[in-house]
């Protein structure tokens, strides 16, 4: 059986807005989580500089 509908070449709306929302949060959250889980970023500040 064939399918009589023609499919539209263009959506009837675009949706950016709410897929960059989707897109920031999702990469925020991700960026969050590998800051958080690795020891790139020490919780203590052990730099000493002596300038003289």
């Amino acid at each position: 059986m064939m399918d009589r509908v023609k499919p539209s070449p263009q959506p009837d709306s675009w949706k950016l807005g709410e897929i960059f929302a989707t897109g920031i949060i999702l990469c925020a959250y991700m960026a969050m989580m590998v800051a958080h889980k690795t020891d790139f970023f020490p919780l203590t500040n052990n730099w000493h500089f002596s300038f003289f």
